[in-house]
């Protein structure tokens, strides 16, 4: 396996593998009448999990797409889809609560200045979820908040709570 994924330019740090699980096997005994004797052992089955963790996104994608040549050859493999993670969350979080409390104080002027009125110091600011959404999807948003790992491309989004006095 270390050999393909190598080949498929995926190096060998990436690869996490999992304990090897041990299962006896055994099959069913049945007399000549075909009444049901017990069972009888036939060997073990040997499964290893095993996770592709790197940066190099186009590689791990072309492995998950090219898994299937692995059958071909009588390899015997389950394979899931990718999951996409993003590595500079912090970054993004500051940088949106930023935007977001710049937003705030935009839309606190212009309903008071409609109002009549002028905006003064912050009396309460809370942060609200954060949301990761895959993009271009529909998916909701969800009060505890949303980290897609299924799209590649993605979304972030934050909710700030700012409340201003009046002036």
């Amino acid at each position: 396996m270390c050999d393909y994924l190598l080949a498929k330019g995926i190096p060998a740090e990436a690869v996490v593998f999992q304990f090897v699980n041990v299962d006896k096997q055994f099959e069913s005994v049945y007399t000549a009448n075909g009444n049901w004797a017990g069972q009888r052992f036939t060997g073990y089955r040997l499964t290893q999990g095993f996770t592709i963790e790197s940066k190099e996104v186009e590689a791990v994608e072309n492995v998950s797409r090219d898994i299937s040549s692995l059958i071909a050859q009588g390899v015997s493999i389950e394979a899931r889809h990718p999951d996409y993670y993003y590595t500079q969350l912090d970054d993004v979080k500051l940088s949106l609560i930023e935007k977001a409390s710049a937003d705030a104080r935009d839309r606190a002027q212009k309903i008071a200045a409609n109002a009549g009125a002028k905006i003064g110091r912050v009396a309460s600011a809370r942060m609200g979820v954060f949301q990761i959404t895959g993009a271009n999807t529909n998916e909701e948003f969800s009060a505890g908040g949303s980290f897609n790992t299924a799209s590649r491309q993605k979304k972030a989004r934050i909710t700030m709570r700012v409340e201003y006095r009046i002036r």
